[in-house]
């Protein structure tokens, strides 16, 4: 028994916070949800986002609130909302998608690659010394909720469009963001140069104190810098807090810098995760929406198991004023799978890894090099 997919757009359901807090950014008309008979068995939703590709930005699907009832698994139930969920966005124009996944080993099977890693940092307060000191030319000021709100997305926006992968975010995500239940006991502190913002932090405390021993530790739910001085400057204000026993960030960058600034980097745990998974819908379109750093050509043939949409082989031009890809007859200088060029995508990784690893074959001599050249 398959249970049927329709499109779900009933409020009446579910808790009233989060109807509260979601039903701004809620489309009705990209959810989708499985019922069998009157009982709700799955549950998926998509929203338009634009996110920063090399050279520009591109609309993103990004996918959430996928769910399945235990008690139905194994039915195709996740299958067909997935169907129906990317034969939408490609019928709307979106040419990828994107989604955080909660497991990694759901989604490369829809045709979704890991285009990004991150690392969550763990150090101690006592090894949390940087090996030089500098002075820094501006301040640090801890702000209320409103001046928060009011200097963070100026500083987001400048930092997202400097790095591929990163959404954009409306007065309504900010809303999202700035959620009373979401940030409780959380504390804001900018960095500021002539009263310019260059950076912020947004973190909260965790943890007790057991027999009059502090057992605390900040938890960074959010840094963002737009200059070296600032990043240092905020680590440095994290460092300097005090009663904790250590401080942790969940979501940082695998080119943050902190491990080379720190006196003692073996002391800071990294431990590196998947963060964003990528899948091409319309391959043409978004091969032409990026740009490459340096000119060059290949003739990809595509392998998409699950998709199917596209013909097989395409040609692509490109280069760092714009690219070209279109339908060819000619031999493929690589044969790559639809999850490696998801992957590949936004620069996260080099093709002549996903080669080594098998997700793309070289038929013609130097082709991976000349992807790397161009894919970085």
């Amino acid at each position: 028994m398959c249970a049927e997919i329709s499109a779900y757009s009933n409020t009446e359901t579910g808790n009233e916070e989060a109807l509260e807090r979601f039903g701004p950014i809620f489309e009705p008309e990209r959810s989708i949800a499985a019922f069998d008979g009157d009982q709700m068995v799955g549950t998926l939703a998509s929203f338009p986002t634009p996110m920063t590709i090399p050279g520009g930005r591109l609309n993103s699907a990004v996918l959430s609130f996928v769910s399945a009832r235990p008690t139905h698994r194994r039915r195709g139930i996740l299958t067909e909302m997935m169907r129906q969920h990317l034969d939408q966005i490609r019928e709307i124009g979106e040419p990828v998608a994107t989604l955080h996944a909660s497991e990694s080993s759901i989604y490369g099977r829809f045709g979704y690659g890991i285009a990004s890693y991150s690392e969550a940092f763990t150090i101690e307060r006592t090894h949390a010394q940087f090996r030089a000191e500098e002075t820094l030319p501006g301040e640090l000021i801890v702000v209320d909720l409103d001046s928060a709100r009011e200097l963070f997305p100026s500083v987001y926006e400048m930092a997202a469009r400097a790095r591929s992968g990163t959404y954009s975010r409306n007065e309504t995500y900010w809303d999202l963001r700035f959620w009373p239940s979401g940030i409780k006991n959380s504390l804001f502190v900018v960095y500021q140069e002539s009263g310019e913002t260059l950076g912020y932090v947004m973190y909260r405390s965790r943890g007790n104190w057991e027999s009059w021993i502090p057992r605390r530790s900040p938890v960074v739910q959010e840094m963002v810098t737009t200059t070296p001085l600032a990043h240092r400057a905020l680590w440095e204000y994290l460092f300097g807090v005090n009663v904790i026993e250590s401080i942790t960030a969940p979501n940082r960058p695998l080119d943050d810098p902190l491990p080379w600034l720190l006196s003692n980097p073996r002391r800071l745990e990294r431990r590196p995760v998947d963060s964003l998974w990528n899948r091409i819908v319309d391959v043409p379109a978004a091969l032409e929406a990026r740009r490459y750093a340096h000119d060059g050509g290949l003739t990809l043939e595509m392998v998409d198991e699950w998709g199917g949409w596209d013909a097989d082989v395409f040609r692509l031009e490109g280069g760092p004023l714009g690219a070209s890809c279109r339908p060819s007859t000619e031999a493929p200088d690589l044969t790559i799978s639809i999850e490696g060029l998801g992957s590949i995508y936004l620069g996260g990784v080099k093709p002549s890894v996903l080669a080594t690893a098998g997700l793309i074959a070289e038929n013609a001599p130097s082709a991976v090099a000349t992807a790397d050249s161009m894919f970085g």
